[in-house]
């Protein structure tokens, strides 16, 4: 009798990736490879060099939900004193962010960024996604070179499958061990809990910011805050993502893993426990309300 054969055969064969673990490591290793080639062209790796453009100890991160056109003039006001995040089509509002987070531009992204790139041509860039992992940024591209006038960072993301189910803590505890937790210090990979706005949430700690604060994070329809008056001229011209264009179809609470209210939850738990670190929104307008709180300096 062959014992190698009898104990493989009372494995469990599974051909399904439970948590998504190959897509982690296609990404990773993909990213790795891509900010290599990046660099040649213009930028470096993201590192604590991004640190020299924090200017406050509140960052307002700024989503695309339709809640970002209740924001009042006082509001502005109070966010343009502190720093902010914009990224993808965030070129459609008015308001300049601190920083700019940016996936691989499709064609429409690119016009806004050369339509508006006078508003943009000192603030820096950070390049980060799938399409970069995948090598679709294609910096052969004429448009992007006005990009070689900004500092230009790339981000490599530690992602976190949308097919992920391990306990959120767990999952804590596994990256402060590997040091991506690290806060007031860029690490050598960002964890990416499952969207953008995990990603976004999780570089605001690394960069040391004691209160993150969530704009237009609405995530309760798949609306934007250029569906409404007085974007939709725009909307027209440039052909931004219409309501339930998403490939991700707002599925956040889909039962079947942690979905991303879960993540923001935890992650606000676990980062006060760290190092005193609020995670707050900015309007009611969100599933995440009642259970995130409203940043205090708007109540």
């Amino acid at each position: 009798m062959n014992i190698k054969k009898v104990i493989k055969s009372l494995i469990p064969h599974r051909k399904v990736d439970l948590h998504g673990f190959k897509y982690t490591v296609q990404e990773l290793v993909g990213m790795h490879e891509s900010t290599a080639e990046a660099t040649q062209w213009h930028g470096k790796k993201l590192d604590n060099d991004i640190l020299q453009y924090k200017s406050s100890d509140t960052v307002f991160i700024l989503g695309s939900g339709p809640s970002i056109n209740d924001i009042t003039e006082r509001q502005w006001n109070k966010i343009a004193e502190c720093d902010s995040i914009g990224f993808n089509y965030w070129f459609a509002h008015d308001f300049v962010p601190d920083i700019y987070v940016f996936q691989s531009p499709n064609d429409k992204m690119l016009r806004l960024l050369s339509d508006n790139y006078e508003l943009y041509k000192n603030i820096p860039f950070i390049i980060r996604g799938t399409g970069f992992a995948q090598g679709k940024f294609d910096f052969n591209d004429e448009r992007l070179n006005l990009l070689k006038q900004n500092p230009v960072f790339y981000l490599n993301e530690y992602p976190i499958s949308s097919k992920c189910s391990i306990d959120p803590e767990l999952l804590y505890k596994y990256m402060d061990a590997l040091g991506f937790m690290a806060y007031a210090e860029i690490p050598k990979f960002i964890p990416k809990w499952r969207s953008t706005i995990g990603l976004l949430i999780m570089l605001s700690y690394n960069m040391g910011y004691k209160n993150i604060v969530l704009c237009g994070v609405d995530m309760m329809k798949s609306d934007h805050f250029w569906d409404y008056e007085p974007y939709l001229e725009l909307r027209e011209k440039y052909q931004l993502p219409k309501p339930g264009s998403s490939r991700l179809a707002f599925r956040f609470e889909d039962g079947h893993s942690t979905s991303l209210p879960q993540y923001i939850y935890t992650l606000r738990d676990w980062m006060y426990k760290k190092n005193d670190v609020n995670i707050s929104i900015l309007s009611e307008r969100t599933i995440l309300h009642p259970e995130i709180k409203k940043y205090s300096e708007f109540i």
